[in-house]
């Protein structure tokens, strides 16, 4: 007996795509705009301090369509199994878009990208718990340390979909 067994399949997907634009929706929520003065146009070439909105755009508009390739991974291999495997196959490549983002927002950002422990990881202390995460500009690029944060994010959602496709069932 699974949840929407007695609804009819409009509602499920209905419900579906609410899931799926409310995940994007907390993605855009936890790119913070910065304050007017850091939106100054960064001119090419121009040592200035700003951010740039046509980046930072591209690079949420980039992290929205990776964003939206983790279910069509699940659905891409779930054509390609016998019928029985195929509810299980999406379910487990869509799977990392509810897990993924804790872990990246909890740990894994930090242990990427924070400030060097001997030579092989980062620091969680440096963007542990988003510690640090906001408006601020990502080193020398022209975005926020939040867009650089969502899009790095959506990749490690996407990588674990990728796996779990490609050893479906074997």
């Amino acid at each position: 007996m699974g949840l929407f067994d007695n609804r009819s399949i409009v509602v499920t997907r209905l419900v579906v795509a609410v899931v799926l634009l409310s995940l994007f929706g907390i993605f855009v929520a936890m790119t913070v705009a910065p304050p007017g003065d850091m939106l100054a146009d960064y001119a090419p070439g121009d040592a200035g301090y700003g951010i740039n909105r046509g980046d930072m755009a591209w690079m949420l508009t980039s992290s929205a369509l990776v964003l939206l390739m983790t279910p069509g991974i699940g659905l891409f291999y779930g054509g390609m199994i016998s019928s029985q495997n195929i509810v299980a196959t999406i379910a487990t490549a869509v799977l990392p878009m509810a897990i993924i983002p804790i872990v990246w927002s909890l740990i894994g950002f930090s242990l990427a990208f924070g400030e060097d422990v001997g030579g092989v990881l980062g620091n969680p202390a440096t963007y542990g718990l988003m510690y640090n995460v906001g408006a601020s500009r990502w080193n020398d690029l022209t975005i926020s340390t939040s867009t650089w944060f969502t899009y790095q994010c959506v990749f490690a959602i996407i990588t674990p979909s990728i796996i779990v496709g490609a050893i479906c069932d074997r």
